[in-house]
């Protein structure tokens, strides 16, 4: 059995799961650093790590093609998970009035 000593792997990292995750942390990262709307950022992110790995695969000209609609695939599972956990937080949160300003200021799963 392999050790479980590491967060993620470039094998982790490789899968749905794994990409959608670094596209989570690293745009919410960026949006509470900069305070700044990541949707942008995100995107971007998420294609570019869908053709790092097609590089890093030597994939063949066609699965470019392909990595770019999996780093929209990407994009898109990131962006429904990152608003749903928001809205449950938000929800949660009875005796604070939540608005916009606030969220990007404050909370780490805020709207995108």
């Amino acid at each position: 059995m392999e050790s479980t000593n590491s967060f993620l792997t470039l094998e982790s990292l490789a899968t749905l799961g794994g990409t959608t995750l670094a596209t989570i942390v690293v745009s919410n990262t960026y949006r509470v650093i900069f305070k700044k709307d990541p949707k942008i950022f995100a995107i971007i992110f998420s294609i570019g790590i869908c053709l790092l790995f097609a590089v890093y695969s030597h994939a063949e000209p066609m699965a470019y093609l392909v990595a770019v609609i999996n780093g929209c695939l990407v994009f898109c599972s990131a962006f429904g998970l990152n608003n749903q956990v928001n809205r449950l937080a938000v929800k949660g949160d009875k005796n604070e009035e939540v608005n916009r300003s606030k969220q990007i200021s404050t909370k780490f799963f805020g709207a995108w």
